[in-house]
């Protein structure tokens, strides 16, 4: 298998509505600063990876990926197209590392974007609901928030983890975000605001969740040939791994999806300690609590550590393991390119691209994407050399 390396990014400003661009405008917008930014040509790019998590509903289109091919210099290419749900951006980015890593193609690029998802959210909603198994969950899902609320409140159960804990891993997220020209929501807020917020689904508040976002997202994966002499991030480790919906004695809590493709990412880039090798993490937090279940199932902590280690600050922009640089998706979430962005963001820490959202001197980040019914799971490993 080849290296393989991120040689350029692109996003946008994310908010609530972008009336003034259809699907193909928005799409176009990312990938032109992708274009820019790994410095080569829409001629250049040899095949092109589309991700969409529900834009069918949202859009009223089915298959929008056909309608985006020119937008991301698609002519005549090779083209791809994923669903995954949230995960479908990062695994957008994974589909394309494995073209370039597979020999066949040395510049590659995916996109993800929906330009109506802030105008949808009650669609979205209903769209989620229809995801999830019509005859055990369905009559009772209520769409993202409902299974979150439950997962939270066991959570909380399990590790002795508080609402207050959450809080402040939104409050940290914010901070970040008021950093980042690409974060949707950029105001800071309180423990206090989050804990006094309307309740949406108790113990999920508003402020708990993350926001409706419209934008876009693009990545030029190159192979190492290309890389050689650019500023890049070369992916060391890549992993997926579907879960099942439904089976018997399921418990979401163990994030068996997740660890299993933190496990195996670790391994094929050589982190041995990632705890110790690992300098920023960029994961899918579509919820307050995820910050904390998500770094232990990513193993970067011990089960029922994490709350602890937000007390400490040890995640903060200026902790021993910042999470979430960019704000994360509790700042800015386009439930299609939301995974995207925190390879994104990640390779943008390993570049030293970041600006003022840069935490330092990042040798290795590690981007971690969430979907689908709770089931989907990829995580990539990003590093400064090859």
């Amino acid at each position: 298998m080849r290296k393989v390396a991120i040689i350029g990014t692109g996003q946008i400003p994310h908010r609530s509505r972008m009336p003034e661009v259809n699907e193909q405008e928005l799409i176009a917008l990312s990938v032109r600063e992708a274009l820019r930014d790994a410095g080569v040509e829409p001629g250049d790019v040899e095949a092109v990876v589309f991700g969409s998590a529900i834009t069918s509903i949202q859009d009223g289109i089915e298959q929008v990926g056909k309608l985006v091919v020119d937008s991301m210099c698609g002519h005549l290419k090779p083209s791809f197209r994923l669903q995954t749900g949230g995960t479908v951006g990062a695994s957008a980015v994974l589909a394309a590392v494995s073209l370039v890593a597979s020999g066949d193609f040395d510049i590659v690029l995916a996109a993800a974007g929906t330009v109506r998802a802030g105008a949808s959210g009650a669609r979205s909603q209903r769209a989620l609901q229809m995801a999830v198994d019509p005859i055990y969950t369905r009559g009772f899902s209520g769409g993202a928030i409902m299974g979150l609320a439950m997962t939270f409140r066991q959570y909380m159960e399990t590790t002795g983890a508080t609402e207050t804990h959450a809080a402040m891993c939104v409050v940290n997220a914010r901070e970040n975000a008021s950093r980042n020209p690409y974060a949707h929501l950029r105001e800071k807020v309180t423990v206090d605001d989050v804990l006094n917020s309307p309740p949406i689904a108790p113990p999920v508040k508003r402020l708990d969740m993350c926001p409706t976002s419209v934008g876009s997202a693009a990545v030029i994966v190159a192979s190492e040939n290309i890389a050689r002499g650019k500023k890049c991030a070369w992916v060391r480790g890549f992993f997926a791994v579907a879960e099942p919906a439904t089976y018997p004695e399921r418990n979401v809590l163990e994030a068996r999806c997740v660890k299993e493709a933190a496990r195996k990412a670790y391994l094929m880039a050589g982190l041995h300690q990632p705890r110790k090798e690992v300098q920023v993490v960029e994961l899918y937090n579509a919820c307050s609590y995820q910050t904390m279940h998500w770094m232990e199932a990513l193993l970067l902590c011990d089960a029922g550590e994490a709350k602890t280690l937000v007390e400490k600050g040890d995640f903060s922009f200026t902790g021993r393991l910042p999470v979430n640089p960019s704000g994360g998706v509790l700042a800015t979430n386009n439930g299609s390119d939301a995974a995207m962005l925190r390879v994104v963001e990640a390779a943008v820490q390993v570049m030293g691209k970041g600006g003022e959202r840069q935490v330092g001197d990042v040798k290795n980040a590690v981007a971690m994407g969430w979907g689908g019914a709770q089931q989907f799971a990829t995580v990539c490993v990003l590093s400064k050399e090859a």
